[in-house]
């Protein structure tokens, strides 16, 4: 079984325009999670897969392994695909594809590995995905954190910008979980996915996920303890992470 990884990354951001580039200690958050990913030791290939030139020429700068795709994609997982088609010529329906959101500059390899080990675990899921507890009320009303919810078998039920499930005050004992942006699919089921149209629910929530809640079933979640570990969306989440990455023994590796 094959493992192949893929960070999409684009400069078009619209809270944060250029952010694959913004600096974290001295250097572009791509490379941060680039890096990082890297640790993982099981990758087939590990790529980065952009539609912008600025992103190109720091790949080739870093000597990073990247695919040139569409502008027109609105979500990451249709960039992914078209990587896929473009990259893995000898790709099989059970090989795994590893998408790694570019916005992630303090993920850990051992995050990869748990969706990964998850998904080659459970023959009924076509795709893991990783669900961190959340320990703060301001996580949980926060709409930047997408909130997931499961059933009694890990299988995602919804995903939702909005504060889930509801509780009349918030504590662990409600066990809320965000989405951490490490998404693993087997070949067979990215295809399935990416043959779906846009959902109403995906559309509303702005939420790729709420495609696969609609439409088809297989996706489960990998619970996943808290780590002060946060997706850069503002400017404020840079400041944060500048202050929260010098911490990280990880940063040392690299």
């Amino acid at each position: 079984m094959k493992i192949y990884g893929f960070i999409p990354a684009r400069m078009a951001s619209s809270r944060l325009p250029g952010k694959p580039l913004k600096f974290i200690q001295g250097r572009p958050m791509l490379e941060h999670v680039y890096e990082r990913a890297n640790f993982f030791k099981k990758w087939t290939k590990l790529s980065i897969a952009t539609c912008d030139q600025k992103i190109k020429n720091f790949c080739k700068s870093k000597n990073y392994n990247y695919i040139m795709t569409s502008k027109k994609h609105k979500e990451c997982t249709d960039r992914i695909y078209e990587a896929v088609k473009k990259d893995c010529k000898k790709i099989q329906n059970n090989d795994l594809v590893i998408c790694i959101q570019g916005d992630e500059p303090m993920l850990h390899p051992n995050m990869i590995e748990a969706v990964v080990k998850s998904l080659k675990k459970n023959k009924k899921a076509g795709m893991t995905i990783l669900g961190m507890e959340i320990v703060s009320h301001s996580q949980f009303i926060n709409p930047n954190v997408v909130k997931i919810v499961n059933n009694s078998k890990g299988k995602v039920l919804y995903c939702s910008r909005s504060p889930i499930p509801y509780c009349k005050k918030f504590s662990k004992e409600v066990d809320a979980k965000r989405i951490y942006a490490i998404f693993a699919f087997r070949y067979h089921f990215l295809k399935k996915y990416n043959k779906l149209k846009l959902s109403k629910l995906e559309e509303i929530e702005s939420c790729g996920q709420n495609r696969i809640c609609e439409n088809t079933t297989g996706m489960y979640v990998v619970p996943y303890k808290y780590l002060p570990s946060f997706s850069v969306d503002t400017n404020s989440d840079l400041k944060l992470v500048n202050k929260l990455i010098l911490k990280d023994p990880l940063l040392e590796k690299y």
